[in-house]
C-alpha cells in the first residue's frame, strides 16, 4: 500500500480535475479504458484457448503477440481502476511475452523471419 498510495492519489486527483472541467472527456476516457480491458481479456483468453487446443504453438509469434498486447491492455485497465496486484501480474506477463518474442525472433533462420 505504501508504494501504490502516491500513484493512486495522483491518478485520482487528475481524474477529479478532468471530471470537474470536462466531464465528457472523463466519460470518453473511461470508455476507452473499459474497452481496452475487455480487449485484453479477450486476447489472453483466445491465446490460452488456441494453445490448449493445439491450434497454435506456445513458441509461435501469434501466441506471444496476443499475450503481449493483451497484457498491455489489461495493465492500462488495472492501473486506471487501482487494481495494483493485477497490474503487477500483467506487467510481468508482458515482460515474459517480450522475452519470448525476442527469443523466437533470434532463434529462427532469416528465411522464416516473416512468418
Amino acid at each position: 500500500m505504501f508504494l501504490t498510495q502516491p500513484v493512486w492519489c495522483c491518478a485520482n486527483h487528475i481524474v477529479r480535475v478532468i471530471t470537474y472541467f470536462h466531464p465528457q472527456k472523463y466519460m470518453l476516457w473511461e470508455w476507452i479504458i473499459d474497452i481496452a480491458g475487455w480487449m485484453g481479456s479477450l486476447e489472453v483468453v483466445v491465446a490460452y484457448f488456441l494453445v490448449s487446443y493445439n491450434r497454435i504453438s506456445a513458441d509461435s509469434r501469434v501466441y506471444q503477440w496476443l499475450n503481449l498486447t493483451g497484457s498491455v491492455f489489461l495493465l492500462a485497465n488495472t492501473i486506471y481502476y487501482g487494481a495494483f496486484p493485477s497490474a503487477f501480474v500483467n506487467l510481468v506477463w508482458g515482460f515474459i511475452a517480450i522475452a519470448s518474442l525476442y527469443r523466437i525472433i533470434n532463434q529462427q533462420p532469416k528465411s522464416d523471419a516473416l512468418r
